[in-house]
């Protein structure tokens, strides 16, 4: 099955990530480990890679992640082998064989270069083996900007233009496999990966001035050592090292401007970064199996040193939100940026924010992890499962990681053809180090951001800083599954599974001292703070939540020899207050309309991966990928309430008023503090990606005596998007914009390439 995915590593995770999200949660976010360490990098070449295993038992006490943050993908890479082999294979794209950009007003010159090798033998027959793989890319992408801009005479005229965005990228792989005896096996692998990305961060509002080139370093060298200490028992430690550094150059570092659903222009908001990040990884696992038990127990611990230099924010941001005329008219940010241009009345910037103070920052987290799990065979038609596991961690520090596991299994009948399924288990979520990282960084001492807010009758003068919260805890999830399992003959196999989540300590941010708005206040940043005037404490807190259910329907053929089918359709109804740890309320003394669909839920998701052998030695296959459009926000675009959050969103209008602004998604008053419109309340179009493969191998015989080791070729032609459906990354929710409730920027439209590979 792995021929048929794509080679180049972005679209194969990308693959990988759309399966593993059959677990119940949102494509992407699945943990990937490679060779049972985790791996947060680029993946290794596809012709380093033995096997994928997707979603093993989720509920087992040896992994700590709930099933709705997206699975868990384990990748093995190939040993050494005990006869010489190798390949070689070249990919090529034009933009001759492409689509336009959905947004693009021509087609960009698109192009792409793709290279590898591979090399595999013995060093020592039966005793000592390697592998060698190195592949490059040279990818000459383009971004598409699609923005709405001021002409000479200060008209608003719409901007759309191609920027080429190249990326030159390459990743290598060397490992040996050495049999120490009948009992040790050894193998130690040491991969990099290099990419350099220029002209980042462009596209849809953002010109070409707030790019940034980046460059990317990685180097991964792990060892694993398995003993057989008895035919009953293994131990596998696990040793690895990694120094991964990310560096961002910005096109330019002039001041940061930003009009809301119109532009961006000037310097990147990233400005300069430097992060040197490390890890240590040390695990040991001890497998046994007694008297129907198969027990297995493990720890392990993490280390992560990381050192930054970050500039972000330094060179200052000037935003334009929208604001009201004296006569209470409603003008855009793009108006207000204008009347800025024109020195007409209502033409201040919303705010003005600055960073000053220390750019670098250390810190070093530790993690370890211990379990228990035990797989019984009580009869020959029940099993049981059952486990415990504890993390803990440091910077910042929990301690509340205990996570007991339960599950059970029943045949039905005799011949096992009916199987059902419970689970039920308490999971815990790791704190990110970059939370600690950026709270030891702006406390108000090391660093401080500056606001400087515009109001018609003065400037009035704010700073902020990131604190955690004392009690700040791993988040958890109580996770209750049940599921049935027939297998029907003719190898056709159903599955269907009811899982409810009820998730607890979800991190997001407030406002600890957000000003106290009253009914009659004339103007928010002049009303009293809990803390003090003149100060944002903007505090991460362990106080999101999340309950709903997940079904999942899984049908699948993998028996017949000319053809696979997997189909997989699944149904969210989730709801959140914390998307995410950087996530803000409307209001920090309100959870009015904060209860909503998460901004990664699409409520109805279906892929199929299929796969076909045809005559003539013709293989082809579809992985089709269809889902409902995800939610996203409407605001105002303004900061109401005087929190520094502009994320505040608008009230509903019983009826039009002159203050009012009619919209296809309703009437909506923009100037409201406390908006009572719901969060996530709109819904982007649904996507369908179609991805298409067909090949043929060509056997050269050469070889009479062994003709399974002849050379041979094979040609092959892969289309992404091979539908050309413009598939919306996002759409602008901002009130006043004029692309309100339209879409902006898509992925990428059909690509279609040809390869040739050689092996011997």
């Amino acid at each position: 099955e792995l021929e048929s995915l794509p080679d180049d590593p972005d679209r194969f995770a990308e693959q990988l990530q759309i399966i593993a999200a059959s677990a119940g949660g949102a494509p992407g976010n699945a943990v990937v480990t490679v060779d049972g360490f985790l791996h947060g990098g680029r993946l290794p070449p596809k012709s380093a890679i033995r096997e994928v295993r997707i979603n093993p038992d989720l509920y087992s006490a040896e992994y700590d992640r709930p099933p709705y943050q997206g699975g868990r993908i384990e990748i093995t890479t190939k040993p050494g082998a005990e006869l010489f082999h190798g390949s070689a294979f070249f990919i090529f794209n034009d933009s001759a064989l492409n689509a336009r950009d959905s947004f693009a007003r021509e087609r960009a010159p698109h192009s792409e270069r793709k290279y590898g090798v591979e090399l595999a033998g013995p060093i020592l027959r039966r005793r000592l083996g390697f592998a060698l793989n190195l592949e490059k890319r040279d990818i000459d992408a383009f971004s598409n900007i699609n923005a709405v801009i001021l002409d000479s005479a200060l008209q608003p005229a719409a901007y759309n233009v191609n920027v080429s965005a190249p990326q030159r990228l390459w990743n290598g792989l060397a490992r040996a496999d050495w049999q120490i005896s009948e009992r040790n096996v050894f193998s130690a692998s040491f991969s990099r990966n290099r990419d350099k990305l220029d002209n980042q961060g462009i596209g849809g509002f953002v010109l070409q001035s707030g790019g940034f080139t980046s460059l990317h370093r990685e180097d991964n060298l792990r060892l694993n050592a398995t003993t057989l200490l008895n035919p009953r028992t293994i131990n596998e430690m696990r040793l690895g090292f990694s120094f991964d550094n990310l560096l961002f150059t910005p096109v330019s570092n002039a001041p940061t401007v930003t009009v809301f659903g119109a532009f961006q222009s000037g310097g990147s908001p990233v400005q300069s970064l430097n992060r040197q990040r490390n890890a240590i990884e040390l695990a040991d696992n001890l497998s046994l199996t007694r008297k129907g038990h198969s027990i297995k127990v493990g720890v392990a611990l993490f280390e992560r040193p990381t050192d930054e230099v970050s500039r972000q924010g330094f060179q200052g941001l000037s935003l334009f939100g929208g604001t009201s005329l004296d006569g209470g008219a409603a003008i855009s940010g793009l108006d207000q940026y204008r009347r800025s241009l024109a020195s007409l009345p209502g033409g201040q910037p919303s705010a003005y924010t600055i960073t000053t103070g220390i750019p670098s920052i250390s810190n070093t987290q530790w993690r370890v992890s211990t379990f228990v799990q035990d797989q019984w065979n009580l009869t020959p038609r029940i099993w049981l499962a059952y486990g415990l596991r504890y993390d803990a961690q440091t910077s910042p520090t929990a301690l509340n990681g205990v996570a007991p596991r339960l599950g059970l299994a029943y045949s039905i009948d005799k011949n096992r053809r009916w199987i059902l399924r419970m689970h039920a288990g308490i999971f815990t979520t790791p704190i990110d180090q970059s939370l600690m990282l950026e709270a030891s960084r702006l406390n108000g001492q090391r660093q401080i951001q500056t606001t400087v807010y515009y109001p018609t009758a003065g400037s009035i003068q704010v700073s902020t800083i990131r604190t955690l919260e004392g009690r700040l805890r791993f988040a958890q999830s109580s996770q209750t599954e049940i599921g049935l399992e027939h297998q029907f003959p003719h190898g056709w196999f159903l599955r269907a599974n009811a899982t409810w989540t009820d998730a607890w300590g979800l991190l997001r941010s407030r406002n600890i001292n957000s000003p106290v708005v009253e009914t009659g206040t004339l103007n928010p940043l002049l009303a009293a703070r809990p803390y003090g005037a003149g100060l944002n404490i903007f505090q991460y807190e362990s106080s999101g939540k999340l309950h709903g259910p997940v079904l999942f329907v899984n049908i699948n053929q993998n028996v017949s020899k000319r053809y696979t089918l997997v189909f997989g359709y699944l149904y969210f109804d989730l709801r959140t207050n914390a998307d995410n740890s950087s996530q803000f309320p409307q209001s920090s003394y309100s959870e009015q309309g904060e209860l909503a669909r998460p901004s990664w839920q699409s409520t109805h998701r279906a892929f199929v991966i299929n796969t076909w052998k045809f005559p003539w030695k013709v293989q082809g296959s579809v992985t089709l990928n269809a889902a409902s459009g995800l939610p996203y926000n409407i605001t105002t675009g303004r900061d109401n309430n005087g929190d520094g959050i502009f994320n505040d969103r608008p009230a509903i209008a019983g009826a039009p008023t002159p203050a009012s602004i009619e919209t296809s998604a309703g009437t909506f008053v923009a100037n409201a503090i406390g908006g009572n419109a719901p969060r996530n309340a709109l819904t982007n179009p649904a996507t369908v990606s179609l991805n298409a493969n067909l090949s043929r191998r060509f056997v050269l015989h050469l070889n009479q005596n062994s003709p399974d080791r002849s050379p041979s070729l094979t040609l092959n032609i892969r289309a992404t998007n091979a539908l050309n459906h413009t598939n919306v990354l996002g759409s602008d929710g901002v009130l006043l914009s004029p692309f309100f409730g339209r879409p902006n920027s898509a992925s990428a439209p059909r690509l279609l390439e040809a390869g040739l590979r050689v092996s011997f």
